[in-house]
């Protein structure tokens, strides 16, 4: 029927009564699984990187890594997975931006250290195979949690994160200016 909601099924972009599905007035287009490899997908961040095409920051709970998707195309029908930092159990709360030099940016948690951690990907699409990201320790002793990043007017990232200070947490906020482009170093 037509501007009837279709109803939602496991065919793609069409309800099981074959009429697209529509959420809050916006038409369902794509639907893809990027990662199905273990238990992936929590505290997801999506970003439009290189070409027009979205990066997906992650936690891979399986390996307690941050892992990325960089989509090859705009409806992320197909990616390539990489995994950014494994050392520890990191990559909780993840956020992603994309830096002056088109490559991302993400910040996220390390349960292990309890420390907001940041990583400066040397290429558009965070493989560590071209290049691996330049981890950084932002701020340690119980802080991380929640975080959000940006890129401020003046092309360095900004974060926003949670701070457990022990009478009911505080928001914390980093501004990060790097030393020198070439490699990724933070002050």
């Amino acid at each position: 029927a037509d501007g009837v909601q279709g109803i939602p099924g496991n065919n793609g972009t069409n309800g099981a009564d074959g009429v697209p599905v529509r959420r809050y007035g916006r038409t369902i287009t794509s639907l893809s699984t990027v990662d199905n490899i273990g238990v992936v997908g929590f505290y997801t961040s999506v970003a439009v990187g290189a070409g027009g095409n979205p990066i997906i920051s992650y936690w891979d709970v399986g390996s307690d890594a941050l892992k990325v998707a960089a989509c090859t195309n705009p409806t992320c029908t197909a990616a390539t997975l990489s995994t950014v930092d494994d050392t520890g159990d990191v990559g909780w709360d993840t956020s992603i931006t994309i830096g002056a030099d088109a490559n991302p940016i993400i910040s996220y948690y390390d349960f292990t250290s309890r420390a907001l951690k940041v990583a400066a990907c040397t290429n558009p699409t965070c493989n560590p195979t071209a290049s691996p990201a330049t981890l950084s320790t932002v701020d340690t002793g119980n802080v991380g949690e929640y975080t959000s990043i940006t890129i401020g007017a003046d092309a360095n990232p900004i974060i926003s994160y949670y701070y457990d200070d022990g009478s009911g947490g505080a928001l914390k906020v980093a501004k990060l200016t790097r030393t020198s482009w070439t490699p990724n170093t933070w002050e």
